[in-house]
Parts: C-alpha cells; sequence; structure tokens
C-alpha cells in the first residue's frame, strides 16, 4: 500500500511526464541537441568508469530506478530487441540511480538477474551504479527512468524515457550511421 506522499509524488511525476508526451513533444534534454556527453562516472565491479570509453560507438546510457515499474517493462522489452540491437554494434550502459533515489532496490546487475537474465551475458550491455557526480549532472530532476542516446563522437542525441515506448526511436538510432546526420 502506498502512502498518500508517495502517491502524490507518483502522480505529480506522471503528470508531468504524460501532458507533453501526449502532446507528442517529451523532451528531457536540458539544453538543445546534439551536445557533448559529459565527463562522468559509474562503479561497475567496484570500478570507476567513464562514460569517454565508449566513444567511437553508438550507444545508450539508461538511468534506471530498481524499483520503477517502467524500468521493469522497458527492461523485458530491450531484452526481446536485443538480438536487433548486438547486430547492429550498439551498446546499452545500464545504470542505476545513485542511491536508487532513496528506495531500497537490487543494484543494476541484480535488477537485469530479476526481469533479463540473459542480458547479464550479453556481450552489448554493461551495468553499473550512477555516482552521485553523474546524477547532479544527467539526471537533477530524478527522473526513475531516463535514457540518452549517444553517437560515435560522443554527442547526445536524444533524451527521452520508457524505452517501451520508443523503442522505434531506439532501434532507428542504432541502424544509422554517423554519415546520415546522427540524430534518429
Amino acid at each position: 500500500m502506498m502512502c498518500a506522499k508517495t502517491r502524490g509524488l507518483a502522480l505529480v511525476l506522471l503528470v508531468a511526464l504524460a501532458a507533453p508526451a501526449a502532446a507528442g513533444m517529451l523532451d528531457l534534454a536540458d539544453r538543445p541537441l546534439p551536445y557533448p556527453m559529459p565527463a562522468v562516472t559509474f562503479t561497475s565491479g567496484e570500478q570507476a568508469r567513464s562514460l569517454a570509453a565508449f566513444e567511437g560507438r553508438r550507444y545508450m546510457l539508461w538511468l534506471v530506478s530498481t524499483w520503477c515499474h517502467t524500468c521493469i517493462a522497458s527492461l523485458r522489452v530491450m531484452d526481446k530487441a536485443n538480438d536487433r540491437l548486438a547486430e547492429q554494434g550498439f551498446t546499452i550502459v545500464l545504470v542505476r540511480n545513485h542511491d536508487n533515489d532513496g528506495a531500497p532496490g537490487p543494484d543494476a546487475r541484480g535488477f537485469a538477474h530479476r526481469f533479463a537474465p540473459k542480458l547479464l551475458d550479453a556481450a552489448n550491455w554493461r551495468f553499473g551504479e550512477a555516482s552521485a557526480q553523474m546524477k547532479q549532472t544527467l539526471n537533477p530532476r530524478q527522473y526513475p527512468d531516463v535514457y540518452f542516446l549517444v553517437d560515435e563522437r560522443g554527442r547526445v542525441q536524444a533524451v527521452s524515457t520508457a524505452p517501451t515506448a520508443t523503442l522505434d526511436r531506439i532501434l532507428g538510432f542504432a541502424r544509422a550511421t554517423d554519415a546520415e546526420g546522427g540524430a534518429p
């Protein structure tokens, strides 16, 4: 059972995301696209990792909260689409939001283990935990489910949410080449 404060916060978030989405104009980017992916780090296997390591290839940085139901649904959809993504050499970096946005829940690998275990062995998936710096820089509004599509040059081409609802956009971005202009 949800407490009144949590229910109210969920309603505010739903309205904030649903109104622009219904109008077909959901844009979570805080600045004009494209822009360089900021130099931020996350941890994986207790080692600090930099997003700069992914330059030279297209990838999706996906920040999730492991209690988030749209994240669970989207992870299952991404699992089903992974063969098509992997064929394109597309990497998905799934990173749990810093401190899971204050809620209990598994780490990123535990989240994948529970809802899409075969992704743990997929060569094109990476898992980690957001640093406080990553959260402050990329997700200061604390969206439980936000992703960034990043091109070969390390430029953010799109910022959105709910891969379940935007899978065609992600697949199109994975198929595109930088010569095609980068934007999905």
